[in-house]
């Protein structure tokens, strides 16, 4: 997967995939070199995995590393300026979630695996407290809860996924008996 390609012309160093060259402090690298004041993180970095379990020995590019690199990154900005020693990203992967369908979904950590009905709930449990605030927490459990019992509002759903329904329904009736379609007026 490449990063965004507009970076090309910055001149900041990048990898052969257009991402950023960071070291495990998340300081952007030319070689070996620390360049003073730019730092990268997220989507666009290649961050070295300490855990060693990253493919090619850097962090995947997804949100999971971005937010915890965003918070390692905010710490190791406020040292700088307190001139204080910066900390290295490590992750340690405690395990995997996958939702597979309403009711269906996969929760693997270490040699303990769950699947069914219990995958999918460890798995909305999991995305659910990686929502922001408590509010918006309790709104998203609450419609979930609601999902349960009386299941989705499909209403406006299936006209989304399948836009063109609604005019070939009424572009093939017949018109009704007695009446002749206008001329368009010029």
């Amino acid at each position: 997967m490449k990063a965004q390609s507009m970076l090309g012309g910055t001149g900041i160093p990048l990898d052969d995939r257009d991402r950023i060259c960071a070291g495990a402090d998340l300081r952007v690298l030319d070689g070996e070199t620390v360049l003073e004041g730019m730092w990268s993180a997220g989507d666009v970095a290649r961050v070295p995995d300490l855990s060693g379990g990253g493919v090619g020995g850097y962090c995947v590019p997804n949100a999971q590393h971005a937010v915890r690199q965003g918070k390692i990154l905010a710490k190791n900005l406020a040292a700088v300026l307190r001139d204080e020693n910066t900390k290295d990203y490590v992750h340690k992967n405690l395990g995997a979630v996958a939702g597979l369908g309403v009711g269906y979904g996969v929760f693997q950590s270490g040699n303990f695996a769950v699947t069914g009905l219990l995958g999918w709930i460890m798995h909305r449990v999991y995305h659910g407290f990686a929502i922001p605030t408590f509010e918006r927490k309790a709104r998203v459990f609450t419609n979930w809860a609601l999902h349960l019992i009386w299941g989705r509002d499909f209403a406006s759903v299936r006209k989304v996924q399948r836009p063109r329904e609604f005019f070939e329904e009424f572009a093939t009736r017949p018109a009704p008996v007695g009446k002749k379609a206008k001329a368009p007026s010029r």
